[in-house]
């Protein structure tokens, strides 16, 4: 293979962005309602050369041609432990040769981790980079998010026989109560994600009061059985789905009794018709993989973008 692993230095700023821009435009290819903006050269050059300044990187050369790199930014405590985080952007190898070319880089970027004190390793990759994937897997890494993406076009309503309604201040009493349910939920088997307590009150009603974070809850029976919110793009989701245009699932949460009745769909097409009419561009949403139900769910009405994977070492 002839891959020799070096220090990243400025010299492969420009070369590591054209080869991250091109990985990006192949994913937007595959799902065209990615954000334009990230395929710009000048928004990764200077991004590039601030992760490399902070925390180094390694770069892969093959005849003298950078065909992969990967940089990283350190993560005071990312559950729990100092961690190395690569984003999507920050990590990038000539698709023919991905899989080699990234264990060759890792086996060289994870003793310098080590040496940070950087316990945890943790790297977003885009979807369709299966060969990528594979070699993380066979260094011990694991699936715990995957982003996902849509577009506006109208979703199929679901149920009909549920009253669907946009949560005002009076209902602020049922949000918390699903939101908590919701929260119980991601602690069981199999997902076993921790979670802070849920929402008090005075934070719900404050959120339908902004206007900022819509939210709407399903009603069977006069009883509140499902909710979806819509806000901002999470912080930890993936850096290509953050975007003036794009709206995110922050919230979604169907009672046991009532899954599998297409409640979630209508819910889901209210939240996407509310986004359509307020002139936004998308929808994203971050799940985890272990949530066997929903990630069923939101595969069917949305294309996966990233998918980030994690090793940790017992220091």
């Amino acid at each position: 293979m002839g891959i020799r692993i070096i220090t990243f230095g400025d010299e492969h700023l420009d070369d590591a962005a054209r080869l991250s821009h091109s990985l990006y435009e192949t994913q937007r290819k595959l799902v065209p309602a990615l954000p334009e903006k990230y395929q710009g050269h000048d928004l990764l050059v200077p991004r590039l050369r601030e992760l490399s300044t902070r925390n180094g990187g390694v770069a892969a050369l093959q005849n003298g041609r950078l065909v992969g790199f990967i940089l990283a930014q350190v993560l005071p405590s990312f559950r729990g432990h100092r961690t190395a985080y690569s984003p999507e952007w920050a990590n990038a190898a000539a698709p023919d040769q991905q899989r080699d070319i990234h264990g060759e880089m890792y086996a060289q970027a994870s003793a310098r981790w080590m040496a940070a004190g950087c316990v945890t390793h943790l790297l977003t990759t885009f979807a369709n980079e299966r060969p990528v994937l594979d070699a993380y897997f066979w260094f011990g890494f694991g699936l715990v998010a995957t982003d996902a993406l849509r577009g506006l076009t109208p979703v199929p309503p679901g149920a009909t026989s549920v009253e669907i309604r946009l949560a005002e201040q009076a209902d602020a009493g049922d949000v918390k109560q699903m939101a908590g349910e919701l929260q119980m939920y991601l602690t069981q088997p199999p997902i076993l994600l921790h979670q802070d307590d849920g929402p008090n009150y005075e934070d719900v009603l404050s959120q339908i009061r902004s206007g900022r974070s819509p939210t709407w809850l399903a009603y069977q029976n006069g009883q509140a059985v499902a909710l979806l919110g819509l806000g901002p793009a999470n912080p930890s989701a993936c850096n290509v789905i953050h975007d003036d245009g794009t709206v995110s699932v922050y919230r979604a949460f169907v009672r046991e009794e009532a899954r599998g009745s297409g409640i979630g769909t209508a819910l889901l097409a209210s939240a996407i018709d509310w986004a359509r009419s307020n002139g936004l561009a998308r929808c994203a949403v971050d799940f985890e993989p272990q949530n066997v139900r929903g990630r069923r769910f939101w595969l069917r009405h949305f294309d996966a973008i990233c998918q980030t994977v994690l090793r940790h070492i017992r220091a």
